[in-house]
């Protein structure tokens, strides 16, 4: 039934959606849904950020011809100490756009794989869990084939979750650069807006479309962390559920391995992206 609209998940994030529970395709679907919808204000925000500035700062022609008469026509203190003003308020209004789509696509996207194969697990799992009821159901004791089986299940979790461990260090290793960048970005539009209330050329429209841009990019993240905390607790609750008392000690031996590293869900506060998103990182990290 979701077939097609899966496809875009088997190309951007090569994954294999072709075994999966209709429950499982239909949040798939949703999360398709959320990142176009993400990527499209992302993109909009940014594109309206940026016409709006650059509208404004071709309406003062003074502006526009700063750099090539600041050396030659005004050579009075006063006047340069205006236009200079007026060049940093402008360059730092259009400098804080750039980074609203560039700083935060990388590492949503990131967060959506490990989301994609955080479902795709959980799905495998749940699947493992029915199919292993079926057998103990029809079968009084469990043969070498079925342990062989279940041994091999076992063993495929626990290189899947080393896979989604080792994109949660990727995720790691560029969260303090994605902070850094945030901060930076915050600084620009701080000093855009500040620039912009003293200024004589300062509009209302121009600070308030900067600011909602960075809002709604200071968002974002957060409701991607907030997604990964309610995907990891499925996955926990699937893996708890698993009937391994039943299996022999080398299989035992495998799943308590596997649930010694596997966290339950992770707390996440919306509006806190820069203690949340660090804190959240660290407790990923030994997922």
């Amino acid at each position: 039934m979701f077939a097609g609209q899966l496809r875009m998940f088997e190309r951007l994030f090569i994954v294999d959606t072709s075994n999966i529970s209709d429950q499982t395709a239909g949040l798939l679907v949703y999360i398709k849904h959320k990142i176009n919808a993400m990527f499209v204000a992302m993109i909009v925000a940014s594109l309206a950020t940026t016409g709006v500035n650059v509208y404004f700062w071709c309406q003062d022609r003074d502006q526009i011809m700063l750099t090539s008469k600041l050396l030659t026509d005004y050579f009075s203190p006063g006047s340069i100490i205006v236009k200079l003003f007026n060049f940093i308020e402008t360059f730092a209004d259009i400098i804080a756009c750039i980074p609203t789509v560039t700083i935060p696509a990388y590492f949503i996207y990131l967060f959506y794989h490990v989301e994609v194969q955080l479902l795709l697990l959980t799905d495998y799992v749940r699947s493992l869990h029915n199919e292993h009821e079926r057998t103990f159901t029809n079968k009084m004791g469990l043969s070498t084939e079925n342990y062989h089986s279940i041994s091999n299940s076992v063993k495929k979790i626990v290189k899947w979750h080393l896979e989604i461990k080792q994109y949660n260090y990727e995720i790691f290793a560029i969260n303090q650069m994605v902070h850094f960048l945030y901060i930076c970005t915050g600084l620009l539009v701080s000093i855009f807006s500040l620039f912009s209330l003293f200024s004589p050329n300062g509009n209302a429209l121009q600070i308030g479309i900067t600011l909602i841009s960075f809002a709604l990019f200071a968002y974002i993240p957060c409701d991607t962390a907030e997604d990964y905390e309610e995907f990891s607790m499925h996955l926990s609750e699937a893996i708890y559920d698993l009937d391994w008392y039943n299996w022999d000690v080398k299989c035992q031996k495998l799943y308590l391995m596997l649930i010694t590293h596997t966290t339950k869900g992770i707390q996440v506060t919306i509006f806190m992206l820069f203690g949340i998103n660090k804190e959240l990182l660290k407790k990923v990290s030994r997922y």
